[in-house]
């Protein structure tokens, strides 16, 4: 007898088990596409470009935990201490303002912090609030900045509302206010409303898509820059590795339920220092209504345009940042309110 005698005379498996296999096998494979597609993005260190070389990495203990500054090394000119707060959102960190504030190390003490939560500080489980950021802000400023003298602070997008926050609590800390693209809250087409009420939900939206380059480009092309030229591999790397940090996820979950929210529109009059308010712009032309209407909210703000910039105008257009903040920093430059 022949082998293909015996294979015709073999016993054939039940239809029934037969479709219980081809079932399984399906299974398996759809499931290792899933494992694929929802690969969690392996946890990246985050780049040097974080911060220039000239800047020593330093760590400050606070009431909210440990907050990583960079501080330049040259002597001071003189000059006021600068304070520069970044924004708050998928990959935010100090990197926002890398591009500006190196051009001022060399006349004055210039400090670029990480919200805790974010970039290189510390990432708590428990929840995050505006009050606990403002908190831990004013330690780092008593702990930091020992000479007794109010500093600058330069603060961009939702960090502006945390830096307002601070400034009506604690007056007596900060000389002078400096706000580039103000909001108290989350961009309501960027902050996934339905996604931050779903605790799970949100985190696997964050994990296996927002903290992706892919979308980390898109987001920087469509919607942060006015140009989408402007955007460079190492803006997205950067983001992305800050991005995917141990429990980044969970600033990123608070955030958007709304606990880093200030109202500013209620706060800003609270503030008594003078307000300069930089404004970018995708088209030049005049100001538009709505930057009028944030100058009456407070005596002592006056608004300046940046001509074809997005919300993340310090990596755009750092050099039109720049030259703003060197005109008005000028020691001989009245500023608004001040009595001469």
């Amino acid at each position: 007898m022949g082998l293909l005698d015996l294979i015709r005379r073999a016993p054939r498996p039940p239809k029934r088990l037969l479709g219980v296999g081809m079932g399984a096998g399906l299974l398996g494979a759809v499931f290792l596409g899933l494992r694929y597609f929802f690969r969690r993005p392996a946890a990246q260190r985050i780049p040097d470009a974080i911060s220039p070389a000239v800047f020593k990495t330093r760590v400050c203990q606070t009431s909210g935990g440990q907050i990583v500054y960079h501080e330049s090394t040259g002597g001071s000119g003189g000059g006021p201490t600068l304070l520069f707060l970044h924004g708050i959102g998928v990959g935010a960190s100090s990197y926002e303002w890398s591009k500006v504030y190196p051009e001022f190390a060399g006349r004055h003490r210039v400090l670029a912090l990480d919200w805790i939560g974010f970039g290189e500080s510390e990432r708590p489980a428990q929840p995050l609030s505006a009050e606990r950021q403002a908190r831990a802000l004013a330690d780092f400023i008593q702990r930091v900045c020992q000479d007794g003298r109010p500093l600058v602070a330069l603060a961009s997008g939702q960090g502006c509302g945390l830096a307002v926050l601070l400034a009506a609590h604690h007056p007596e800390l900060l000389d002078r206010l400096f706000l580039l693209a103000p909001t108290g809250r989350p961009d309501a087409t960027y902050s996934l409303h339905l996604a931050s009420r779903l605790t799970n939900l949100s985190r696997v939206v964050y994990r296996y898509w927002l903290a992706r380059e892919k979308p980390i480009r898109t987001w920087l092309e469509r919607v942060a820059f006015a140009r989408p030229n402007r955007v460079t591999e190492e803006m997205v790397k950067v983001l992305a590795a800050s991005a995917q940090q141990a429990r980044a996820e969970v600033a990123i979950h608070h955030w958007l339920r709304g606990g880093l929210n200030v109202p500013l529109t209620e706060r800003l009059p609270e503030v008594k220092q003078p307000v300069t308010v930089l404004w970018p712009e995708r088209t030049p032309g005049p100001l538009p209504p709505a930057a009028q209407q944030f100058a009456a909210l407070h005596r002592r703000t006056r608004v300046l345009g940046l001509d074809e910039a997005g919300a993340l105008a310090a990596l755009e257009v750092p050099e039109q940042v720049i030259s703003i903040l060197e005109e008005e920093l000028r020691p001989e430059l009245r500023v608004l309110g001040k009595a001469s």
